[in-house]
């Protein structure tokens, strides 16, 4: 089935008070192709996965699409869940002020793919992990081009297992606030897998996550490029685990750090031995004992 649904900048509001076992405001399923244009999707509240959008094995476009102000309640996935390989490509709108406990904005299970372009992503809440995106299951992808994340709460994005990917370039994540110890990026350690991160000409700044870090890395093969991580009360960077890969023309500054987190801006664990900084700047960045692969091309103060 392929469907067009032209919404002329209008609303489908579901208005629910309490959360229902079907309370999704849209429910796409298997086989089908839906592209959605222009307008808002709002007042989802759901039990069984998905606020707003359900994604069930279809493929869904949204173009200037604001999908905001949905609840999964005790479930995963506010705004928007995809399931069994289901593919989500969210041209410019808004992913804003849904909530649920993993992937208030997104959440991504079985092999799906999701990708997002020009998208204002602000006051989302995730009770547990993610408050705009988590990939839960195994090879998983998402991606976020030039998108700008801010005013949301507690871990932002995360990954959890069984190779998944996570690409991101020209974003900027700002004014994003948690409880004690939470992550802005995150990819959980599984000795018996490895993640693809890529992060590349993205503004990290002026995010308050006490005891949390910046971009923790377990198990992934990445590249961070062009990143300026500063004015942030996290560590800036953390990797564990069986990581590997490169940082370049990074910038480092201005970042704190508390005890229960690290004991320094950029940690690399006793057991990482292939990261490589180069040209860097560290600022004023402290370093822990770990730290042994920092190119002679970065520069300090």
């Amino acid at each position: 089935v392929v469907f067009t649904l032209n919404m002329n900048g209008h609303k489908i509001d579901r208005r629910l008070a309490e959360s229902e076992a079907d309370g999704e405001v849209m429910y796409i399923d298997s086989g089908a192709d839906v592209t959605i244009n222009n307008g808002t999707i709002t007042g989802g509240k759901t039990t069984n996965g998905a606020g707003g959008i359900h994604v069930n094995g279809a493929r869904l476009y949204l173009n200037d699409v604001c999908v905001t102000k949905n609840s999964a309640g005790t479930d995963n996935g506010g705004g928007i869940a995809l399931y069994r390989s289901s593919k989500l490509v969210m041209n410019g709108g808004e992913l804003g002020d849904n909530i649920a406990v993993k992937g208030a904005g997104v959440f991504l299970d079985d092999s799906s793919y999701a990708e997002f372009n020009n998208v204002a992503m602000h006051g989302n809440y995730a009770g547990y992990d993610g408050s705009v995106a988590y990939v839960w299951s195994q090879n998983c992808t998402i991606k976020f081009n030039n998108c700008k994340m801010y005013e949301n709460r507690d871990d932002l994005i995360g990954i959890a297992e069984d190779n998944s990917n996570l690409y991101m370039d020209g974003c900027e994540i700002y004014s994003n606030y948690g409880t004690y110890h939470t992550d802005l990026i995150y990819v959980l350690t599984d000795f018996d897998c490895e993640h693809k991160v890529e992060i590349k000409n993205t503004y990290i700044h002026d995010n308050s996550n006490p005891g949390g870090r910046v971009v923790f890395l377990g198990d992934a093969n990445f590249v961070l490029e062009n990143v300026k991580i500063e004015n942030n009360d996290n560590v800036a960077f953390y990797t564990t685990g069986a990581s590997y890969g490169t940082v370049t023309n990074c910038t480092f500054n201005n970042n704190g750090y508390t005890e229960a987190a690290s004991g320094a801006d950029i940690h690399v664990a006793d057991n990482v031995t292939d990261v490589a900084f180069v040209d860097c700047s560290f600022g004023d960045s402290t370093f822990d004992s770990e730290v042994k692969t920092v190119s002679t091309d970065s520069t300090g103060a």
